[in-house]
């Protein structure tokens, strides 16, 4: 959008932190936005068109550019193991968040649900779309189920995971830890329990 960089160059004055997300931008325009002061990618891998060219879209550039954190929605529906792995495996954990896009029916049984004027459902697996329509509506997805399923998916240790869903989530968005959480970590005895999804 004509002043987009402008503002986040004024953003990034006022501490505000700056994410891209649901954008549909050039290679060129998301890097000149990370030069400006963008730090974020909000959801990336959704939230672009459905059918994109393969070598010149939207995620390539984000994934690329070292300036840019990636906030992943690792529920099986916004991203399907696969490319959840590459995506973590492109950005490193370094540049990885973790994020649930969660709305009124997280942690929620299958059903419907309001979401202001609207009407969402979860299915019977975990999936939330709105009702009478295919579209993703947010997810069911709670915090702890996608600290497991990276574990799981990605072949991660559950400390290094955690730290994706907090301390290192609270650092990208600018605050400051107050303090850590003993897991206690024991490899052997460690379980993860995970929802069953329908990759799409």
């Amino acid at each position: 959008m004509p002043g987009a960089l402008e503002l986040i160059e004024f953003l990034v004055t006022q501490n505000v932190v700056v994410a891209i997300g649901h954008s549909a931008a050039s290679a060129q325009c998301i890097h000149d936005a990370v030069a400006a002061g963008a730090t974020l990618s909000t959801h990336l891998g959704n939230g672009c068109g459905s059918t994109i060219d393969r070598h010149y879209n939207v995620l390539w550039p984000q994934l690329s550019n070292d300036g840019l954190i990636g906030a992943f929605i690792a529920d099986g529906h916004h991203l399907p193991r696969d490319m959840l792995r590459a995506m973590v495996r492109a950005k490193g954990l370094d540049r990885t968040i973790l994020v649930t896009d969660a709305v009124c029916a997280a942690g929620a049984p299958e059903g419907v649900y309001p979401l202001g004027e609207l009407q969402v459902q979860v299915d019977a697996n975990r999936k939330v779309t709105q009702v009478g329509a295919s579209n993703l509506a947010g997810s069911a997805l709670t915090l702890d189920v996608a600290v497991g399923n990276v574990c799981r998916w990605c072949e991660l240790p559950l400390p290094t995971v955690w730290e994706l869903a907090s301390t290192r989530a609270a650092e990208a968005v600018g605050i400051q830890v107050s303090g850590t959480v003993d897991l206690a970590w024991d490899p052997a005895a460690f379980e993860v329990k995970i929802l069953p999804t329908t990759p799409e």
